[in-house]
């Protein structure tokens, strides 16, 4: 499958902005207006991570994208909805360079605006469609960025009840657990390795733990001796090994998949095990996804690039 990386997107609450050609065709045909054949590839997915995907892929646009809200007003569908409430999510951490703790008073308000409107907006998604569960990721990153800590929880426990089966939910919720966030080290790794071990198989789930590791670890300079000797320690690489072992059977297609295979070649690329890490470079192409790597924009993208320089490493490791 031929995958092109996303353009016009946002770089911040990213799960997965690869495109496959349907959710490039899709991107295109909300930017001409033609929301029937948005609104078909919306439909077309059966399982519930390949959805979360595609409203992903539809809804990450800039703030001052019209198409959703044109959309929205001209259908005024459940689709449109959550996607408009995704879009506001991702702009709320755009309007402040995704540092609301250093934004500027007219930063901060801006923030709480669009966060206020993606919550009434998800909700709004969460009522009209009760059997999907897409929306609740982006809920739990709403309520957590407006820091209703009562709500947060609360959406988690029903997403358990509506969508155990979306690996988003997890880890969005992760993210409430990390110490950026309040919460520690020992509580993310905790919470990750609980649910990799209760959630449903198949989904990609056992990946949690390396997500946690990533959180924990993100204050280092990436690729630093420090960072290899966190991802090089004896607990971490079991955690890793084991994500990759569980992760063999997901299926080859999914964009899900593709996701986590990024997850794990980043981890055992960092951990030293370029023998592995090089069978999911290898599956995975030449385009880098936003998490984990955070390519580098501009003109020294290229220079600064540690996907590439990781996959060149293990591509070419003996």
């Amino acid at each position: 499958m031929n995958y092109s990386e996303r353009s016009k997107g946002s770089e911040f609450l990213v799960d997965c902005n690869v495109d496959n050609a349907d959710a490039a065709a899709a991107r295109r045909a909300l930017s001409r207006g033609d929301f029937d054949a948005v609104e078909l590839f919306l439909e077309s997915p059966t399982d519930p991570n390949e959805r979360f995907y595609a409203f992903e892929a539809v809804a990450d646009w800039p703030h001052d994208f019209q198409g959703i809200e044109k959309w929205a007003m001209a259908r005024g569908s459940a689709a449109a909805v959550l996607a408009s409430g995704i879009q506001h999510v991702k702009a709320a951490w755009d309007s402040c360079d995704g540092k609301i703790e250093s934004a500027t008073p007219a930063q901060a308000r801006a923030f709480m605006n669009r966060m206020t409107q993606a919550a009434q907006l998800l909700s709004a998604a969460m009522k009209d469609d009760r059997a999907d569960a897409t929306v609740f990721p982006w809920l739990i990153w709403a309520a957590r960025s407006l820091d209703e800590k009562q709500l947060v929880d609360q959406t988690f426990d029903l997403a358990l009840k509506r969508g155990p089966s979306l690996r988003a939910i997890y880890s969005s919720m992760l993210v409430s657990r990390t110490q950026k966030w309040g919460g520690s080290r020992e509580q993310a790794l905790d919470f990750a390795r609980q649910h990799a071990a209760a959630a449903p198989r198949g989904i990609g789930i056992e990946i949690l733990p390396v997500e946690a590791h990533f959180y924990c670890s993100e204050h280092m300079e990436p690729a630093s001796d420090d960072h290899r000797r966190y991802w090089g320690q004896e607990d971490v690489a079991s955690d890793v090994l084991a994500a990759d072992d569980a992760c063999r059977s997901l299926p080859p297609d999914s964009m899900n998949t593709l996701r986590n295979r990024h997850w794990l070649a980043y981890a055992l690329w960092l951990a030293g095990l370029t023998d592995r890490a090089s069978a999911h470079f290898d599956a995975i192409g030449e385009v880098p996804n936003q998490l984990p790597w955070r390519p580098a924009r501009g003109m020294l993208a290229k220079l600064r690039s540690t996907f590439r320089s990781a996959r060149k490493e293990c591509l070419e490791s003996p």
